[in-house]
């Protein structure tokens, strides 16, 4: 058997037979380069501390994220900002906007892996840094938190497009 090996995640892909690497797009989900390796060494321990690295670099984007979300909506009253996105383009409105992608590109360089566990780790920054910034402001019973909670989603899952371009460009 030989295999592609990513460069960057260490992933791997088993080329069946009559497969050759020639036949296949040489970049990895996660950006990386394949290279073709007639063997590979697997550590079954090394996969498993590797695979929980992984969630610890998925929970710690999550929680730098959140907390991203949490200060500025702290800082600055989160309805000040509804009332803007709603009403008028007010510099604060695009500070706390800005914010929300800011938190979704940092998850996506902090935790990386596939396109689809970034968007994953954006989408829970958003749920979960809206929620507690609607909680903590006292908006949560109403229809507003949970604007609130929306808007952080979206526009956080926006940012974690953001940075999946921008790792997809770079390489």
């Amino acid at each position: 058997m030989s295999y592609l090996v990513c460069d960057n995640c260490e992933g791997y892909y088993e080329l069946q037979p009559g497969q050759k690497a020639e036949d296949f797009d040489l970049t990895c989900e996660c950006g990386g380069k394949l290279k073709h390796k007639e063997t590979i060494k697997r550590d079954n321990h090394a996969e498993d501390f590797k695979k929980t690295s992984n969630i610890v670099k998925r929970f710690m984007g999550v929680i730098l994220g959140t907390i991203v979300i949490m200060v500025v909506s702290l800082l600055f009253n989160v309805e000040i900002v509804l009332f803007g996105v709603l009403h008028s383009a007010s510099p604060l409105t695009f500070f706390y906007l800005l914010t929300l992608i800011f938190a979704g590109v940092l998850v996506v360089f902090v935790a990386r892996g596939d396109y689809k566990e970034c968007i994953i780790n954006c989408l829970a920054v958003g749920l979960i840094g809206g929620a507690l910034a609607s909680i903590l402001n006292g908006y949560i019973p109403s229809s507003f938190g949970f604007m609130v909670i929306l808007m952080s989603i979206f526009f956080s899952v926006m940012g974690g497009f953001i940075a999946v371009v921008m790792i997809k460009l770079k390489k």
